[in-house]
């Protein structure tokens, strides 16, 4: 997953949908929106043995 998450940056499009879906229901995908800050690497540094990569 973290390789997929590395090959495939949040495109301008996700970015645009997220802010959409925001403004209409308040949900936030902290994928998309903290995407440059790390959130995947953060989340999961450390790994978790239940997620197949």
């Amino acid at each position: 997953m973290m390789q997929w998450n590395l090959e495939d940056p949040v495109s301008d499009y996700e970015i645009a949908k997220c802010q959409t879906i925001f403004g209409e229901q308040g949900n936030l995908n902290p994928f998309v929106d903290f995407y440059s800050q790390g959130f995947a690497e953060l989340l999961f540094e450390s790994g978790d043995p239940d997620i197949q990569d």
